[in-house]
């Protein structure tokens, strides 16, 4: 199977993005890789992961994670559940760009079984404005549940996700010990 299939074959397109990226994102966490579905543990992704991509120096980009399965795949009524979201991109210099959304992790509830973790890369129309944006912190579940991405990319930009998708990679993570960790950080809803 080749590597762009696997978004289709665990229904990332048309679940999360409308087509298959133009290429993979490499998505690494402290020790463990993103690889196209590849299960990884809460514990493994606690911290937010390096990501590169093909990236034009000239251009802004925008660096997104959402999981659809929140509360599971069964019944995804909070899908998608964002997890991270960074903006205003200069080039590939990640750490160089705003932070609309504190990374928080993979936190499956018990007994939901696998949830997908998708990671996009979007390259920006031009830099925005992030003055009357809301920014989200790790310790908030407030403006993290129900954010579709397709949505978000079209209110925040102006554009369809598709003109704009240039790389993703995912990964699936079901529930372990460290998730109660996770949710004790959530002081505000």
């Amino acid at each position: 199977m080749s590597d762009f299939k696997s978004f289709e074959t665990h229904g990332v397109v048309t679940t999360v993005i409308p087509t298959a990226p133009k290429y993979i994102a490499t998505v690494a966490f402290e020790s463990a890789k993103a690889e196209l579905g590849k299960e990884l543990t809460p514990t493994q992704v606690q911290h937010a992961p390096t990501v590169e991509w093909e990236a034009n120096s000239d251009k802004f980009y925008t660096v997104v994670m959402t999981d659809p399965d929140a509360p599971s795949r069964d019944n995804p009524i909070r899908g998608e559940w964002l997890h991270w979201t960074v903006v205003n991109i200069p080039g590939s210099s990640l750490s160089e760009g705003e932070i609309m959304a504190e990374y928080v992790g993979a936190g499956p509830p018990p007994n939901t079984g696998l949830h997908r973790y998708v990671v996009v890369v979007l390259e920006q129309p031009s830099k925005i404005d992030t003055a009357r944006m809301c920014k989200v912190s790790k310790h908030s579940t407030k403006g993290r549940a129900n954010t579709k991405l397709v949505d978000w990319v079209q209110s925040t930009f102006g554009k369809p996700i598709e003109e704009l998708l240039v790389a993703s990679n995912f990964f699936q993570a079901q529930h372990d010990d460290y998730v109660p960790k996770l949710y004790a950080q959530f002081t505000e809803e």
